[in-house]
């Protein structure tokens, strides 16, 4: 996504509402998301496979980012 950060307040927003409401940490961040795509989309109207799939893929390339990121704040630190 070329600005990721487009939809950062508004994320933040349900964010906090939901620490507000339950506490519920990443896991009702997740529910809330999840949810949305079962009502308003059809997501899930695919094989469980191809969700499953599509969302591990999702998990994966935020994973590589912030490795890669850690890489290159290690070889910033090294050559200090």
């Amino acid at each position: 996504m070329e600005n990721e950060d487009a939809f950062d307040q508004v994320l933040m927003s349900v964010a906090h509402q939901l620490g507000n409401a339950n506490s519920g940490g990443i896991e009702a961040m997740l529910d809330v998301y999840f949810g949305f795509l079962r009502r308003k989309t059809d997501f899930f109207s695919v094989e469980e496979s191809k969700v499953n799939e599509t969302v591990l893929a999702a998990v994966k390339k935020q994973h590589a980012i912030v490795q890669k990121d850690k890489q290159a704040q290690e070889k910033r630190r090294q050559e200090r």
